[in-house]
């Protein structure tokens, strides 16, 4: 053996990670506002890696870059901190990741590639990644004090990486469901999924998507903020479903102020339902609880909304937000009731953020609009 490969078989075993040829990218720590914190090496962890720390059955074709899991099991690597040892790293050598029908996979795909991925179920219904039965995992107040975003079941970064998920049920993720980081080039993409949380409780921090470029046919029954945007992303919905259960949040532009500059979000053929959710089911928030000075403008459009929740038809607020954001936009084909444009129990202000929307050709504020042919249930 020469000299350099003495070297460099060293320095492999000194690090812990493979050195296969197409699978030596690091993944550098994010940077932006909303940033992820994390104490681990950033490093892939190659298919034989994933495979020989994974109790159920898999295999890959490095021919085709595909990894497959066959059966049912936990992505479990060691020597790491609690609730780390189920997240997989994903090489550049992997450009499709299959789950087959009947095998729901335990662990969080991290994937900063620069490439194209596609995550794919074999069945919507039981091809499932999960996450834990543990109420408030991560997150504030959580049992591990993390950014939920880091616990993220799937996590888009890095420059070029463009991450599909098709097919599958996401299910109790230890934190977020599914997550891009948008500032630094990366991109999402949610297609025919599920996204659930039936643990009940107000703290699992289990939202839905963060800075997608695409939700499309998706279901979502999770107890947190459903449709998120904290970047600058142009996120289009269309034809999905949102039951509201305990804690649910329709569509959350942050707690603290803007933390981006102005975006659009469109939605075509959203039909919300469900019984709790959040607030009287607020289909809108946007607070500044740390009087941030910054302002901003959001735009939604919609064409085609039901929004009604089941128990109490007098609820339904359209907007929670202060007035340093403002929302315009259109909505059109929509049946929804309103209960206030704003929460007056949260901040006092004049809920002006409202002002610029026109809901069935008028910005004249009702209890009621029906108008098109909005979705049914």
């Amino acid at each position: 053996m020469d000299y350099f490969k003495s070297i460099t078989l060293v320095f492999c075993l000194l690090v812990l990670y493979s050195c296969d040829k197409d699978d030596t990218a690091l993944y550098s720590k994010e940077t932006s506002d909303d940033s992820l914190v994390s104490n681990l090496i950033l490093t892939p962890q190659s298919p034989n890696q994933l495979i020989n720390n994974y109790t159920g059955n898999a295999n890959f074709d490095s021919n085709t870059g595909i990894l497959t899991f066959t059966s049912s099991g936990k992505i479990n690597f060691p020597n790491r901190s609690q609730g780390q040892e189920t997240r997989w790293f994903v090489p550049p050598s992997v450009s499709k990741i299959i789950i087959k029908k009947q095998t729901r996979v335990e662990g969080q795909f991290d994937v900063a590639t620069g490439t194209n991925v596609i995550i794919q179920g074999e069945n919507k219904f039981s091809s499932k990644v999960f996450g834990t039965n543990l109420q408030a995992y991560s997150g504030t107040g959580g049992l591990i004090p993390v950014s939920a975003g880091e616990f993220s079941a799937f996590l888009s970064s890095g420059n070029g990486t463009n991450l599909i998920i098709d097919n599958l049920t996401s299910i109790n993720p230890k934190g977020w469901h599914s997550r891009a980081n948008y500032a630094t080039g990366a991109r999402l993409t949610l297609k025919n999924s599920r996204f659930i949380d039936d643990r009940g409780g107000f703290g699992n921090h289990s939202d839905g998507v963060h800075n997608a470029d695409l939700v499309e046919n998706c279901y979502f029954e999770t107890g947190d903020d459903i449709i998120c945007d904290y970047s600058d992303a142009p996120t289009i919905v269309r034809n999905c479903e949102i039951n509201l259960v305990q804690n649910a949040m329709p569509i959350q532009y942050g707690y603290n102020g803007p933390t981006s500059g102005n975006n659009t979000l469109t939605i075509e053929n959203l039909l919300i339902t469900g019984d709790v959710g959040r607030n009287g089911a607020s289909l809108i928030q946007c607070l500044n609880r740390n009087n941030n000075s910054q302002t901003a403008t959001k735009t939604i459009n919609i064409d085609g909304l039901y929004f009604r929740p089941s128990n109490n038809n007098s609820k339904g607020f359209i907007v929670n937000c202060d007035d340093n954001i403002t929302l315009q936009g259109t909505w059109k084909n929509v049946n929804i009731n309103v209960a206030d444009y704003f929460n007056s129990s949260l901040d006092s202000k004049s809920g002006q953020a409202i002002s610029f929307i026109s809901i069935c050709n008028t910005t004249n504020k009702y209890k009621n609009y029906n108008c098109g042919n909005p979705p049914m249930p």
